[in-house]
Parts: C-alpha cells; structure tokens; sequence
C-alpha cells in the first residue's frame, strides 16, 4: 500500500473518534482545535443517538473559530459570524459556550478562561491510581480523612471509580483534565436510600453540609454504555451526582457528562449553589419516544432541584436527553421555596424549563426562570402541577427560543379522576418571551380532572420573529376558558 492510501486510511480510522471527516478542521486562533465525539456507538453497532462532538479550549482575550461550513448554519446562541468560501468564522472576546447546527451532526463549543491554579495545600489522589482497576477507595480515604475547611484534589488523568460520598465542609477538586470515569461494573455502586425512586448514585453527598465539587475537570457517568449493555427491562437508575438533606451545597465549573439517569439530583437541600456547570447528555434517536423501553429510553435529566429552598442555578449549558431543569417535589413533608435559574442554554428533546412532574407537599413558590435560551426543545416551558401543592409566585422572564413543538404547557389538576386532593396554580408571570420562529407554537392551558381554573397568568410580551401577538388566541393559546385570569399586556 501506498504512502497516500496508509494516510487517507489512517484519517478514515480516527475520523469517527473526532466525530467529523477526514476533510473537516477547526482552527482557533490559527491553530488546530481537536472535537471529541461523544456518545459514540460501539463497536458493531448502528447510532443510537444524535451525532454530537464537543470541542474545547482556555482563552484569556479575543478569539477566532473557523469551522468548514458548505453552507449556512445555525449557532445556539448567536454568535459573531460570517460565512465566506466555505468556511465558517466565529469571534468573540469574552468566554463562551454555544452549539453549531452542521447538517449531519451538532457540534459544542467551550471557550472557558484560563482555570484557576490548584490548590497548593490539598491532599492530592496519586496519578499512580489512573492504573487500577478503579481508585474508589483510595478516593474515598481521602475525603473521609479530609477536615472541614480542606480539599482533596483529582489530577490530570482519568480515574474509575464507583459510588463515592461527599464529606461535610470538604471540597473535592477535579484539575483541568481530571476525569473521574464511573465503572462499569455494577457491584461498586451499593444500594443507597431510595429517594427519587432510584437507588443508584455515582457522586453523593448525604448530609454533607457545606460540601462542595469545583474544577474544570470532568464526570464522565458513561450513561451511553450502561444504556446499551443493561439486559433488563427496567434501568437501575444510576444518577450522576444526587444530594440528600444537605445544606450550603456548591458545584461550580465541573462538566458532568453522559449521565444514565437524572444529572443532578437535590432533594430536600437548602441554600444550594450550581455555577457555570455543563451537564452533557445523549439524546436518542429518533428523540423521546414516551415508551418506556430500555433500548430506546433516556431518563438522562439536566439539573432537578427536589423539595429545596434557596436555591441559585446560574451560567449553564444544558444538553440532556430528558428535562432541561426540573423542579420538583416528591416527598409531602418537604417543601419548594425560591428557586432561581439564570442565564443558561439549554437542547432538550423533552422540557426545557418544567416545574413538576411531582409536585407534593403544600407548597411550591418563588421559581423564577430568568434570561434563557432554548436551543431545541419538546417543550420550552412547562408546569405539571398534578398532586396537592399550590404553585404559586412562578416566573419565566427574558426566555428566547430558538426550536420547539410547544412553547407552553400549564397543568394544574388531578393525575386521575378519583384523586382526592388536586394541584393549583396561583400566580404565573410570562415576561419577554421571544420564539425566533416565523410563527407562534402552541400553547395549552389545562385543569384535568379539576373543575377548579388556572389561577392568575400575566403575560407581558409574547413575540415571534419579533412580531408581537396581541392577544392569547393570536398567539396561539389553546383552551383558553381553563384561564379566565390570564391578562395579556405589551412587553414592560
């Protein structure tokens, strides 16, 4: 064989891993910028899931990106751009974070500033425990040694491990190129309480206050795998990261990615703090197909407060493959009280933004959803008030929406006809919401198996393609006698 058909063999070889052709290049800043494929099918097998490659890279100033492009496509959210001669260049001058919409494939894009150096005084896992069949223990005696106040740091390598407990006031730090990889096999991840209907976890934090998970590291939860090797009909519910009655919880930077089930898990937890985290998830072919099915099923979740107080979500990019953010309530004697997201991006097959599908207990008020943008979604805004709580106090501000099938969904009600109590609504405001679509997606606003109406919805600005719609029924709202509260006025 000839020199030039062992190259072009060699590129048709590592093209897969790259997830792009042998012909395809990123350059930032004149220099070659590498796009690992994520949730790649193995070996022998067809796609399963939506071709999604990540690229990623520190900058401390001003940016270039040149992408080939054959065409124009589409950047969630935009950016400065321009398309000339088949390539597409993007600039900024600030970090950022957004996807490219290429014809066969989506493509993330991370420009972080430069980490923070590690901390000088952490304990520190030895690199030596990248070689073993998995470092939990050896993890786990660090954080278990740790006093309140101190770090344990994850260098540079990638590390397997099964289920690891947070400890009170102890950091764990993940490096730049840290990555704790979850194992495969099943018998490392013991049976835990079962809260949230599952028993699995790969990162807990149980009555670990003041803990907190930071770095520019990675949690690589290998959902994909466990979803194509679990033989059985019902998935063992493995979350990537859950918290239990826990206060004062920070996570801050770290990307979580692949998760089986949910992303983040919070129940009951108080004054928790998630900042300018990634949770990266596959999203099946041909997207949710609501049947339940192992094969085809992915219950890989965003980020799900549950029965918390004092919550704050801020600078997210959200792809998961089930709901965006989700907050819920499934234990009665807990309770939901002031809940802030801010400032995220979000791709979704399912909800974006919901609040419920659980909603127990008596109360679940102050959720405000401010300033996001939703590249893809089933639903963008969604409110499945089904149980007993009285949602009240609720606000989506500032949404912008690149690509739904619906734009709003407000249940309040029963889940069955011979349910005792029924869910509430009381107070909803929708302010500055803009669908970048030429025409408006439905909305639906229903009370199943309840004679009681929706309660109080105000709507101040509800535009398509920067067209505004003068009232609900030209904005597309469906079953509107389930609101005879719902006040429609121009953007503030």
């Amino acid at each position: 064989m000839t020199a030039i058909r062992l190259f072009l063999a060699l590129l048709a070889l590592l093209a897969p891993l790259a997830g792009f052709s042998a012909t395809t290049e990123l350059f930032l800043d004149g220099r070659p910028l590498a796009a690992e494929r994520l949730f790649a099918p193995l070996p022998g097998e067809t796609e399963w899931s939506d071709k999604v490659s990540l690229a990623r890279a520190e900058v401390s100033g001003p940016w270039s990106l040149t992408v080939p492009a054959a065409s124009a496509v589409a950047i969630h959210p935009p950016q400065t751009s321009s398309l000339r001669d088949g390539t597409l260049t993007i600039t900024g001058t600030a970090p950022a974070r957004f996807g490219i919409e290429l014809p066969d494939r989506r493509l993330l894009v991370f420009i972080d500033p430069p980490s923070a150096p590690n901390p000088t005084d952490a304990k520190s896992l030895p690199p030596s425990a990248a070689s073993a069949p998995h470092a939990t223990a050896a993890l786990q005696a660090l954080l278990d040694a740790a006093k309140p106040g101190e770090t344990v740091l994850v260098p540079p390598g990638r590390f397997t491990i099964g289920t690891i407990f947070l400890r009170p006031g102890v950091c764990l730090h993940l490096a730049r190129g840290a990555t704790l990889v979850a194992s495969l096999d099943a018998s490392l991840y013991p049976e835990l309480p079962n809260f949230g209907g599952m028993k699995h976890a790969l990162v807990v934090a149980r009555s670990a206050h003041g803990a907190s998970l930071t770095g520019s590291g990675e949690i690589d939860a290998q959902g994909h795998r466990f979803r194509r090797t679990q033989t059985t009909s019902r998935h063992p519910g493995i979350r990537l990261l859950a918290a239990l009655d826990t206060r004062d919880l920070t996570v801050e930077d770290v990307t979580l990615r692949d998760a089986y089930a949910w992303t983040g898990h919070f129940q009951n937890c108080q004054n928790l703090r998630i900042r300018r985290v990634a949770a990266l998830a596959e999203i099946n072919l041909p997207g949710w197909n609501g049947r339940g099915a192992h094969v085809t099923w992915n219950n890989a979740d965003g980020l799900n407060p549950d029965g918390c107080r004092d919550v704050l979500f801020e600078d997210l990019f959200l792809h998961t493959g089930d709901d965006g953010v989700a907050v819920k309530n499934m234990d009665a004697k807990n309770r939901v009280e002031t809940v802030t997201v801010r400032r995220a991006v979000i791709w979704t097959p399912v909800a974006a933004l919901k609040i419920g599908t659980e909603s127990r207990g008596e109360t679940m008020r102050g959720i405000h959803f401010e300033n996001i943008y939703v590249a893809r979604a089933g639903r963008a805004m969604a409110l499945d008030i089904f149980d007993c709580a009285l949602a009240s106090d609720i606000t989506f501000r500032d949404i912008t929406v690149a690509r739904c099938e619906q734009g709003l969904t407000v249940r309040a009600g029963k889940r069955a006809a011979d349910q005792t109590a029924a869910g509430r609504l009381a107070d909803l405001t929708l302010e500055n919401i803009r669908f970048l679509t030429p025409g408006f997606p439905p909305a639906y606003l229903e009370t199943p198996h309840s004679a009681a109406p929706l309660g109080r919805i105000h709507v101040r600005g509800w535009s398509a393609a920067g067209r505004p719609a003068a009232d609900a029924a030209k904005a597309n709202f469906h079953k509107l006698e389930s609101a005879p509260e719902l006040l429609w006025g121009t953007a503030p």
